[in-house]
């Protein structure tokens, strides 16, 4: 018997110059579509099977087009997918960051007027009014906008307190008026803050089934770091100069107070009459401050106790007054 030589096994290479390019775009609408489907299929419901993600780099708008067309024959009359959009200014974001495109926004409006069986949902912290109109000015006469304030007390009550069948964690009174007063049933930070609670009373050093007032107070540090989402982004990154430092002013001034009202005056020495009523008036607006009118005096105050909570904590007025200068 003769032994074969063994092959030697050869590795196939790319040329140095070949590089392989990932195009955000297309990845972006082929997990869509692939998400759609999935969803779909779990729900039993007849739809087609995803395209490829070559067929979206070619011709990405078409593709997915066609998709969603397919996905409208499948329906009966009366059914409807809708596409939440969770955080929607993220896609403002990878726009800027050449990863979508910019015609995605004319696309998705088309969606909304053309598509018969397709519900386009756009859910953040911000209004249309205040992203960039380049991007956005399509969906102003498409969409209807929906204002969702804070929790009424019963509302975020039941949301700490009951938020899944069986929850083992028991609240204090008290802990759960804490909860509210601080975060006024703002829905994240409320989640956020419960969140942060059941991971201290997991810890074996904490561990309990009873959460107090005292409790909650050790978890709000955490809190003002694991919420950035919402403070750094929508109370401080939406502001301008002008609106940063009417925060800081009146953050630091509520310190010394016990209801945290402060007078118009201690912004106006700062930025001067007209600049001062601009920027307190966006402020309140935007839902982070709120005003209050007696005789010829402006009062203001935070609306969300933790935001004043990051603002002085993270801005002292003395550094942002040096930036100024």
């Amino acid at each position: 018997m003769t032994a074969r030589k063994p092959q030697r096994k050869t590795k196939t290479r790319l040329p140095a110059t070949t590089t392989l390019k990932i195009d955000p775009d297309a990845v972006f609408r082929f997990t869509l579509a692939k998400d759609i489907a999935a969803q779909l299929c779990r729900e039993n419901w007849s739809t087609p099977v995803a395209p490829a993600h070559n067929e979206f780099r070619t011709e990405p708008f078409l593709t997915f087009d066609t998709f969603l067309q397919e996905v409208e024959h499948g329906l009966q009359p009366d059914q409807r997918v809708v596409l939440a959009f969770d955080e929607f200014e993220e896609l403002e974001k990878q726009v800027n960051a050449g990863r979508i495109d910019q015609r995605l926004f004319a696309f998705l409006r088309g969606v909304t007027q053309t598509g018969r069986g397709l519900v386009l949902i756009f859910a953040g912290l911000h209004t249309l009014e205040q992203m960039t109109r380049d991007y956005w000015h399509p969906f102003f006469l498409s969409l209807k906008p929906i204002k969702v304030m804070y929790l009424s007390e019963a509302e975020a009550w039941q949301l700490i307190s009951d938020p899944v069948d069986e929850f083992p964690l028991r609240y204090d009174r008290e802990a759960i008026e804490r909860i509210i007063a601080i975060t006024r049933g703002q829905p994240y930070l409320v989640q956020d803050l419960c969140h942060n609670l059941v991971t201290h009373l997991n810890d074996p050093l904490h561990r309990s089934n009873r959460a107090t007032s005292e409790e909650v107070n050790a978890v709000l540090a955490r809190t003002l770091e694991s919420g950035t989402y919402y403070f750094d982004d929508y109370v401080w990154g939406w502001s301008n100069e002008d609106e940063r430092l009417a925060l800081t002013a009146i953050a630091e001034a509520a310190a010394a107070t016990t209801d945290g009202w402060i007078e118009f005056a201690t912004v106006e020495k700062h930025l001067g009459r007209e600049n001062a009523l601009v920027a307190l008036k966006n402020l309140c607006a935007r839902d982070i401050l709120e005003e209050h009118a007696s005789g010829k005096t402006l009062t203001y105050r935070f609306q969300v106790e933790l935001s004043r909570f990051w603002v002085a904590r993270n801005h002292p007025l003395a550094r942002l007054l040096l930036e100024r200068v």
